[in-house]
């Protein structure tokens, strides 16, 4: 499959996908690289869609294939939950590093004032077992501006400094070898520390989350495996916890790349009784992103 081997180029050459394509396109013996990833994908034929829990209930549209690409869901398609890709590489203050898991990378790298007393655990009777256990601390100091050892706030709220307890939380949960969604429960960071700056929810996904996601999904072979589905023509509606809200949209909705690269910078939605309320930016949405680039949007 050419989408393959676009994937292995940019292995041995320590390039992205995109930048591999990009090489291609300009040489006339392969300028028509996106036309031969298409294969019978039309545009119209992926979608993304939400997921309830308690009780479980899936969006569904026609005929769409569902593909829950969770951490409860099916196999093969829960290998694509930020709960089970990694480990994460990156680049952080000049050194390489990892991280154990998509989900820790992104969690753990945000800065809290304090955080709450947690004891997670998971499973059932005598298969339950403790999944993250932490006691409560302080995080972050408010402090004058320019203090050694602090962070400007990107949105003027003050420079904070971190207290050497959140380096010791971040260091462990980096390496956490189980994956913690909510290691401070709903609580709303100040930011994320990363690369030696206080990024917003914005920049957080953008330099955190979805680079850390992309890394590790090509590195999937069931990423591989869904891409040649849409290839060869199937639909499908890729769901996740965090995707379009069941109920302001039980079909799902229509993986438009623009739409979706627009839908980074979205935090909030209007809800079917008026309220504004957060809107999260699930993996769903990058992977689909991912999936579009290489069908040629």
């Amino acid at each position: 499959m050419y989408a393959e081997c676009v994937y292995e180029t940019s292995q041995n050459y320590q390039l992205n996908v995109q930048e591999v394509i990009a090489i291609l396109e300009k040489d006339e013996r392969t300028s028509n690289i996106r036309e031969l990833l298409q294969g019978d994908f039309v545009p119209g034929n992926l979608r993304v869609g939400g997921v309830n829990l308690r009780p479980r209930k899936y969006a569904s549209y026609g005929d769409y294939l569902q593909v829950p690409i969770i951490s409860l869901g099916p196999a093969p398609y829960k290998d694509l939950s930020p709960f089970f890709l990694g480990p994460v590489t990156y680049r952080e203050d000049g050194e390489i590093k990892t991280s154990s898991n998509v989900e820790n990378h992104f969690q753990m790298h945000k800065l809290y004032e304090t955080v709450d007393k947690k004891r997670l655990t998971s499973g059932t009777g005598e298969r339950r077992e403790v999944t993250w256990q932490w006691p409560a601390q302080v995080h972050a100091i408010r402090v004058p501006p320019n203090t050694e050892g602090s962070y400007k706030h990107p949105h003027g709220q003050g420079w904070w400094k971190p207290t050497k307890e959140f380096w010791a939380w971040r260091s462990y949960g980096l390496q956490h070898h189980y994956a913690v969604r909510r290691p401070n429960g709903k609580a709303i960071p100040i930011g994320s520390l990363y690369d030696g700056k206080l990024l917003d929810l914005i920049d957080s996904r953008k330099i955190v989350y979805e680079p850390a996601y992309r890394q590790t999904a090509y590195a999937s072979p069931t990423f591989w495996k869904i891409l040649k589905m849409l290839y060869e023509g199937r639909r499908l509606l890729i769901l996740d916890l965090d995707g379009p809200k069941i109920d302001l949209y039980p079909n799902g909705i229509v993986a438009d790349y623009e739409d979706l690269t627009l839908g980074v910078s979205v935090v909030s939605e209007v809800d079917p009784e008026g309220k504004t309320r957060y809107k999260p930016y699930g993996h769903a949405y990058v992977l689909c992103k991912m999936l579009l680039e290489l069908l040629g949007n």
